[in-house]
């Protein structure tokens, strides 16, 4: 391409100041037109990332098949490929759902069976702690709670609040399947794109040798390189501390004799993707899953996962997120609170690996100045 000569620049320089002026004056259009096409195209760019985290696993299986040249396998590794992967994912999505939620039910089942047996405890409890008091144990003796009729009375709230809803059931129904309806069409589009991914890099770098440089050209594939192989290793890493995370649960579990350590163990692992509050959400729910058997017991494990999540956060947790995408761990930190603030949740996830890959671009450009001005002091 023809370098742009002084003029053209001085005329990029000011159309680019006066769109600028033009994005802020009318800063509020412009949101609102991001926001149309965000709902435009937004189930298209889930598809691509769920392609993206799919293809994590599918390159590596594919890979396998470089054994097999000039055969049967060889020929369509990339839909054997691609089988073996949604194989994968669905059996683990079963796996999990199987394996936590009926326990959870029965965790729920059990919680009102001995609702009315702690309350009765911790009356006994209370009647002995003030029994220099008799008129508040005489109170505390004729506080006689009728627990057919708490369950009746909650049982009859939940139904009035359903019937006041009554009329938005439909619309809630129909948002769910509506949810449900996208996700399906993502996962089929994500399908379609890892089936025919090359003909998206073709298009990209037939783009780019059009309009661009070829010098340029190779400084882009290396800096996509680099995000790819932090984003990958981000969330392989991610899976490695799960697998971690969930097996020092549950083989703790098992060495105190704890109830329920391979659903516990598993539930935390997979919420504790979930940076920094992830843990504390699967804790909470293996806590009252422990509750239900013996409440000393889920103290004792409350104890063991502080423990435990110490360790995880200041020592697991920076090791396999900084060397996993190349981020200090001071770094890795900084980035879980300052884009989870930014962005929430999803902000909390995928900070990390921005940060990452930032990070290692500053820190080759930083290097290869340092080395363009070692060799011009020395001439």
């Amino acid at each position: 391409m023809r370098p742009l000569n002084k003029y053209e620049k001085n005329w990029t320089y000011i159309i680019g100041i006066a769109l600028l002026a033009l994005i802020v004056i009318n800063f509020k259009s412009v949101i609102r037109v991001f926001g149309w096409i965000w709902g435009s195209f937004s189930l298209v760019i889930y598809s691509f990332a769920l392609a993206y985290i799919l293809n994590i696993i599918m390159v590596r299986i594919d890979s396998l098949f470089d054994w097999f040249k000039e055969s049967f396998i060889h020929k369509y590794r990339r839909v054997i490929s691609l089988l073996v992967t949604l194989i994968i994912v669905l059996v683990f999505m079963y796996l999990l759902i199987d394996l936590v939620v009926p326990q959870v039910i029965n965790a729920l089942a059990v919680i009102v069976q001995e609702i009315p047996i702690a309350y009765r405890a911790l009356m006994r409890y209370v009647i002995r702690l003030f029994e220099n008091n008799p008129d508040f144990q005489e109170y505390l003796l004729n506080a006689d709670i009728n627990w057919g009729e708490v369950f009746k009375t909650i049982a009859s709230v939940l139904t009035v609040g359903i019937g006041s809803v009554f009329n938005v059931t439909f619309s809630v129904f129909g948002g769910v399947f509506s949810v449900l309806m996208d996700f399906v069409i993502v996962f089929i589009l994500a399908i379609y794109i890892l089936i025919d991914k090359e003909r998206f890099f073709t298009m990209f770098y037939r783009l780019c040798n059009i309009y661009l440089e070829d010098k340029t050209i190779d400084k882009l594939n290396h800096k996509i390189a680099i995000v790819d192989a932090t984003f990958a290793n981000f969330f392989i890493g991610k899976v490695v501390e799960a697998i971690v995370l969930g097996g020092m649960i549950a083989g703790g579990m098992i060495l105190l004799k704890l109830p329920y350590p391979v659903m516990v163990g598993t539930l935390v692992g997979v919420i504790n993707m979930l940076p920094m509050i992830g843990a504390y959400i699967g804790g909470a729910i293996g806590a009252f899953m422990v509750f239900t058997v013996d409440p000393i017991q889920a103290i004792i494990f409350l104890v063991y996962l502080c423990l435990i999540q110490q360790i995880e956060a200041n020592l697991i947790y920076p090791k396999i997120a900084g060397n996993s995408i190349g981020l200090p761990g001071v770094y890795v930190l900084m980035s879980v609170v300052v884009c989870g603030s930014l962005g929430g949740i999803l902000g909390m996830i995928l900070g990390i690996p921005i940060v990452g890959s930032i990070y290692k671009i500053v820190r080759e450009y930083l290097d290869e100045k340092e080395r363009e001005k070692l060799e011009n002091f020395k001439l």
